[in-house]
């Protein structure tokens, strides 16, 4: 998954630069002028990027699928130091494909995630558990992020938890 984002950045990349302007033919003239020794270069580039970005398509084809919560987003409102808050973010396999949760991950160690371990069904819904205990020294306003990780078209998901810790 990492290779087909940093495949699509180099190609946004890519195209920024492939903007045409006349040459002088003149032979002190940059590479880095269109159709310069560089642009040609990068032209064969882009062609071999396009054609590893097909196999990987072809080679996930098949396997990826899509999912979408109920709510990014639980506001725990005002609680206490030490209390356990649990949340379910549910969500549904809006793909065609299993859907499997890779994995979970907090940013902070006062945010405890559990991700279903089995693949869900084209069309199912599960949920995940998150359990936000605030640390003794924990005051005011606090955001932590989920990370969800999944054989989804976008790959990521981005979950929310917010208290007022009093």
């Amino acid at each position: 998954m990492k290779r087909v984002f940093s495949l699509a950045a180099f190609l946004i990349l890519l195209s920024c630069n492939q903007q045409k302007t006349e040459t002088t033919g003149n032979p002190d003239a940059s590479p880095f002028e269109a159709g310069g020794k560089y642009d040609q270069e990068l032209s064969e580039e882009l062609k071999e990027f396009r054609k590893e970005e097909e196999r990987i398509l072809k080679e996930n084809e098949g396997k990826l699928t899509d999912m979408e919560f109920e709510a990014y987003e639980a506001d725990f409102g005002k609680v206490k130091v030490n209390s356990v808050n649990k949340h379910y973010f549910v969500f549904q396999n809006t793909g065609k494909k299993p859907l499997i949760i890779e994995s979970v991950r907090a940013s902070c160690g006062c945010t405890t995630p559990v991700k279903p371990e089995h693949p869900v069904q084209p069309g199912k819904k599960d949920s995940i558990l998150v359990e936000f205990s605030p640390y003794e020294g924990t005051s005011g306003q606090v955001e932590k992020t989920v990370t969800v990780k999944s054989n989804t078209f976008s790959g990521v998901h981005q979950l929310f938890v917010k208290a007022t810790v009093e």
